[in-house]
């Protein structure tokens, strides 16, 4: 018994010369899942041990969202410096930004409040939750533009070309299956004998329609994915 008690001790010193070489070292990619959260307006990202790191502290961000590798963040941010004229009143701009997640760099933006569009909409404003692409290639993003409907878009991260994909009030992709890569959005639309609907549509990378979903989307994702 007299020799365990060195043998011990010498363990829990190297265990504890670990852990302090790991803290110091720390890299919270290595250690998914993630998830990622706003709080007064600041961008953290969390991993499953609640170990946080900021990526933002201006005050102005919101609508966060992680890449599929977990290795970027998109977000919203206010540009209260230029104001956008929405139909009834001025708005602050806002614009879209990315980072790393593990905080190494400083973040930058994606797409100003003037960025070039082409398409249905040339006017950016009221930015919707940006979501990206399963490669990280592209972010997909929303706007105000029509009394009904908002438009859908997408950014190319390399070279910052922008293009219109579809109308819709909201904005998922999916992450695997068959479907991979599709976006799910609702889209509101007029029964023929009048009368109008809000249902669930899924929508090619390229824009075009494949299908209607339904009021929901549980059939869909509990069946087809």
């Amino acid at each position: 018994m007299r020799y365990c008690f060195p043998a011990l001790a010498f363990l829990l010193m190297s265990v504890a010369a670990i852990g302090f070489y790991a803290s110091d070292s720390y890299n919270i990619v290595e250690h998914l899942p993630l998830k990622v959260i706003e709080r007064n307006g600041n961008i953290y990202c969390v991993d499953n041990d609640g170990k946080e790191i900021s990526i933002t502290s201006a005050g102005v961000d919101s609508a966060p969202s992680l890449s599929a590798d977990q290795k970027l963040v998109t977000f919203v941010r206010e540009n209260s410096k230029v104001m956008s004229e929405d139909v009834f009143m001025m708005l602050p701009s806002t614009e879209i930004w990315k980072a790393p997640t593990d905080g190494s760099e400083a973040p930058c933006i994606v797409v100003r409040h003037d960025h070039p569009l082409t398409g249905e909409s040339t006017i950016l404003r009221n930015f919707g939750r940006p979501v990206f692409s399963n490669d990280s290639s592209e972010i997909y993003f929303s706007i105000s533009c029509w009394a009904t409907s908002a438009a859908l878009y997408s950014v190319n991260i390399s070279d910052s070309s922008t293009r219109f994909v579809t109308d819709g009030n909201s904005l998922e992709i999916v992450r695997s299956g068959n479907w991979a890569d599709h976006i799910i959005t609702q889209k509101h639309k007029y029964f023929v004998g009048g009368g109008s609907y809000d249902w669930y549509w899924l929508v090619s990378p390229d824009g075009e329609t494949v299908g209607p979903l339904g009021e929901n989307t549980d059939y869909f994702k509990k069946n087809c994915l």
